[in-house]
């Protein structure tokens, strides 16, 4: 029996390890409930009706079912999960061949697979890290101010802003109004991995070398949260998606990390040690699919085409139904279908918006008036904008337009015209608690009076197949598909070659927001200047990163030096050239 729950154990942790075969989202326990129960009854009544062989006709069909009809990724890993901790013990019953009478070993079998079950969403209910080891003189300075970076998943501007109807998210709008707004805020990317990495390092992708099949990090390139610990800050990570998680290189710094984002955890968290600074960072998942129509959260029934729409589409949608529909045409939607769609994911931001009101009253109790705020997104969503769904797959406004709220003390309230990116989110923090900049930072602070202003740049990157890039200057926007297969962090593009039209569009945003007109035959100067303003940003971007290979970012400031700079008053953020 031990050998058996030995075994259980393992193959149940074995089940978790996010790059396992094909899937990679990271663990799946929380979807493991109606999935194990139904797994494990009907094994349990085929046994008792038709013995062993019975057990495992019962566990395979209901965990090949719900891989069959449900098409989301993390339930097709539980239906896995639901085999290889019930299989495996009928497969011990079958070594044993105790007989069809004696039903007993086989319970003892079984409940030695649900001890696995039970063992392992006891893990999963625990944090990924309590702690790390100390930093030498890492003292904060006196006055240094609490920090709260709040992260949105999948939460595209016009779901915080909408521009033609009522605002589903009144506690962001409240926010908003004690806060500085910045409207034409850019993700770097348009899905989470190297979006995330880009705001919690101030690199571009090219730079931290996230890609779609890498979702890994330069480890040499300093994190928000590892530059803050080293100037004394406590760090906790309350990060609901697991590309956040230990495994892919984001989590470096968090002392405190945990994938659940609980408001009795977050104020258990606070309140292990208020005389030291603190530095949240709490990522919610909500908006993500699977879409799940929250019905208070709905402001009103369906009817007419809508109504058709939900009787097709139902109100709870799949994962891979959403991904899938990244090709345009796969699932034949309508624009009702689609309104549908998002009718549901607005329920889902307006369900997140609830939550954010509870967890903003309770920090605002326990961190005082003086903390600093940002509250953004790592990307949007599309909803039929270019005919398709999901996110990842373009770098449309509906992708990486996404929404940037700053509080501090002594910045007013307002809305800035700025551009801005996720890039440089961090720099404007560490200016506003007037500790040093990360070193070698794309991004530059948003407070001074007049920031710098500088193209913004997004990027999709393919390790064997089409690169996209997206460039935004303050009136137009240029789209490029390189289909070169190249290392695009180490060989340059030459974006003068790429033809028209078939890899470049062009669209003055400003009048055509939802980029519907390509203006790229008609504005030939246009295009050739974007070009270059695409080809310069390449070459800082290619600088910076070969001065992280030098080794320039190694090692963290000491707190001699953070003094140092405090000293001669350097709170800036550093430049591209410096």
């Amino acid at each position: 029996m031990a050998a058996g729950l030995s075994v259980l154990c393992a193959g149940a942790f074995v089940a978790r390890v996010p790059d396992l075969g094909p899937f990679t989202l990271g663990v799946l326990s929380e979807r493991l409930g109606s999935v194990v129960i139904g797994a494990g009854v009907s094994t349990l009544l085929g046994v008792a009706l038709w013995g062993k062989h019975g057990g495992l006709l019962g566990s395979v069909t209901v965990t090949l079912m719900t891989y069959a009809l449900d098409a989301d990724v993390t339930r097709r890993r539980s239906a896995l999960l639901a085999l290889l901790c019930l299989g495996i013990p009928w497969a011990l019953h079958a070594i044993l061949d105790l007989g069809r009478k004696r039903r007993l070993p086989w319970v003892a079998c079984a409940a030695a697979a649900w001890a696995g079950v039970a063992l392992m969403q006891f893990h999963d209910r625990g944090p990924y890290r309590t702690s790390l080891p100390p930093i030498d003189a890492a003292v904060p300075a006196p006055g240094a101010p609490n920090i709260v970076l709040i992260t949105m998943d999948t939460t595209r501007y016009d779901a915080v802003f909408p521009a033609s109807q009522e605002s589903r998210t009144p506690h962001l709008q409240r926010f908003a109004k004690s806060a500085l707004r910045f409207p034409n805020a850019i993700a770097e990317a348009s899905h989470t991995h190297p979006s995330m990495a880009s705001l919690l390092t101030s690199r571009f992708p090219i730079e931290h070398g996230s890609i779609s099949t890498s979702p890994v990090i330069d480890p040499s390139i300093p994190t928000l949260a590892s530059h803050l610990r080293g100037a004394g800050y406590r760090t906790a990570g309350f990060l609901e998606n697991p590309w956040l998680g230990p495994d892919f290189g984001l989590s470096e710094g968090y002392e405190y990390l945990h994938k659940r984002a609980e408001l009795s955890r977050i104020d258990a968290w606070l309140a292990e040690d208020p005389r030291a600074p603190a530095f949240l960072h709490v990522h919610l998942f909500e908006p993500h699919g699977p879409y799940e129509l929250r019905e208070s959260h709905w402001p009103r029934p369906p009817k007419g085409a809508w109504l058709d729409a939900r009787a097709r589409l139902g109100d709870t949608i799949s994962a891979n139904f959403i991904r899938e529909g990244e090709v345009p045409g796969t699932h034949s939607l309508g624009p009702a279908d689609f309104s549908w769609l998002q009718d549901i994911y607005l329920s889902e931001v307006s369900a997140m918006d609830e939550w954010l009101g509870e967890f903003l009253d309770l920090a605002e109790r326990n961190l005082g008036p003086e903390t600093l705020y940002a509250i953004t997104a790592d990307h949007g969503e599309e909803f039929g904008d270019h005919g398709a769904l999901h996110h990842g797959h373009t770098l449309y406004g509906e992708l990486v337009h996404v929404p940037l709220l700053l509080r501090a003390p002594g910045v007013a309230p307002g809305t800035s015209a700025a551009s801005a990116g996720l890039v440089d989110v961090a720099p404007t923090l560490l200016e506003a608690a007037h500790l040093p900049p990360l070193v070698n930072a794309a991004g530059r602070s948003l407070l001074a009076s007049q920031p710098d202003e500088h193209p913004m740049v997004s990027t999709r990157f393919h390790r064997n197949g089409e690169h996209l890039f997206a460039i935004q200057s303050a009136e137009w926007k240029l789209h490029c598909r390189v289909r070169d297969e190249l290392d695009v962090s180490t060989a340059p593009v030459d974006f003068q070659r790429l033809s028209l039209p078939s890899s470049i569009e062009l669209y003055r945003w400003t009048e055509d927001p939802r980029e519907q007109r390509n203006l790229s035959a008609e504005q030939p100067d246009v295009v050739a200047r974007l070009l270059g303003d695409l080809s310069e940003w390449q070459s800082k971007a290619l600088r910076r990163r070969a001065r992280d290979h030098a080794g320039g970012t190694a090692k963290e400031p000491s707190q001699a030096t953070y003094d140092a700079l405090r000293s001669i008053g350097y709170s800036a953020s550093g430049s591209d050239d410096q």
